[in-house]
């Protein structure tokens, strides 16, 4: 009778076990799906914000309110953000808002095959900026219209053969131009290229080598226009 008692306390222990590794099991896979998704949501949120049309904005704004060479002698600082964020952050996305309300892409045109097409409009986004911009004798926006172009021109080529990021490229560059042009106190926000390259890898968008190749090409290009220009 002992035995029997013995066994059945064996197996109702073999059985608890079990259930409390199960239990942990359980913990573990919610406490990992619940950090999986955190750190999506993360990475979404940091993409968006350090996006290029966002950038782009913010980089017209100061330009436009601190440029040591100032504006020309036809543009207030005022008129100058008004031109400049319409040509410069928006009009070269306005294709790519077309077919992401059409269903076709999404914001960031994460498929690498249908990107090309959409450097077409945005190329001449750039190019209608700077011929405006050097008409209105406005130097500093006028290079970072060049800038903006050259980096599509080179990121285009690559695009073709691979998916190079269009996000590092584009926050990278006009920091460099932030920094030739304002300062090296500026140089600082080059910082905000590690969660950008984080975010960005963390969404599977890009590997680290395209995110450290985007990075390069927007310092590289950016550099050779203004060293070159200024």
């Amino acid at each position: 009778m002992d035995h029997l008692i013995a066994s059945f306390s064996s197996v109702g222990d073999s059985v608890n076990n079990t259930s409390y590794l199960q239990v942990i099991v359980v913990r573990e896979a919610g406490s990992t799906r619940f950090v999986d998704s955190f750190n999506k949501r993360a990475a979404r949120v940091i993409s968006n914000l350090l996006s290029l049309p966002l950038v782009a904005t913010s980089v017209v704004i100061v330009f436009s309110l601190f440029s040591p060479k100032g504006l020309g002698s036809i543009l207030t600082p005022l008129k100058a953000i008004l031109l400049g964020i319409p040509t410069i952050a928006v009009a070269p996305i306005v294709m790519v808002l077309y077919f992401f309300r059409k269903g076709y892409v999404d914001l960031h045109v994460s498929q690498g095959e249908r990107r090309p097409i959409f450097f077409i409009p945005a190329l001449a986004a750039y190019v209608s900026a700077a011929v405006v911009f050097l008409w209105l004798q406005c130097k500093i926006l006028y290079l970072l219209s060049v800038s903006y172009l050259s980096i599509s021109l080179i990121v285009l080529l690559v695009t073709l053969f691979w998916k190079i990021s269009i996000h590092m490229a584009g926050l990278t560059g006009p920091i460099t131009a932030l920094t030739l042009a304002l300062g090296a106190n500026y140089a600082l926000l080059y910082l905000l290229a590690l969660p950008l390259g984080w975010a960005r890898t963390e969404l599977e968008a890009h590997t680290v080598p395209q995110v450290v190749s985007g990075a390069a090409v927007g310092v590289g290009v950016t550099a050779l226009v203004y060293l070159g220009l200024i």
